[in-house]
């Protein structure tokens, strides 16, 4: 089963990506949102994922904290930290860990595909 995690506070996303969900229904597919920092590091601790995309700015840090956190408990999960405003610069450590940088706009067409497509 492919698991997902989409950390994103954005609730008008949110529901958008549940509806998408709900309209494509796919029992080998699991996706687990969280709105924050708090949460997602709760459900990095207690699940296993393939894929991750993390906004940048949450209400109680950064997408990057999570991402770092993801990619060293979970190395083989692929993380795209997702942000709306000009492109964030990774640390060396953080491109060495795999994390990856898209627009909001690019986030939102992938997880869609994703949910469409499988």
């Amino acid at each position: 089963m492919e698991r997902i995690l989409i950390v994103e506070d954005d609730m008008t996303l949110v529901a958008l990506i549940k509806a998408m969900l709900k309209q494509h229904a796919n029992p080998e597919r699991q996706v687990l949102l969280a709105q924050n920092v708090k949460e997602a590091k709760h459900l990095i601790e207690s699940e296993n994922f393939d894929k991750a995309f993390i906004d940048e700015r949450l209400p109680d840090g950064f997408g990057t904290e999570v991402g770092r956190l993801l990619k060293e408990s979970q190395p083989n999960c692929q993380v795209w930290i997702c942000t709306a405003f000009d492109r964030i610069t990774l640390s060396h450590a953080e491109q060495q860990l795999g994390l990856k940088v898209i627009s909001k706009e690019e986030s939102l067409s992938l997880i869609l595909n994703l949910i469409a497509n499988h």
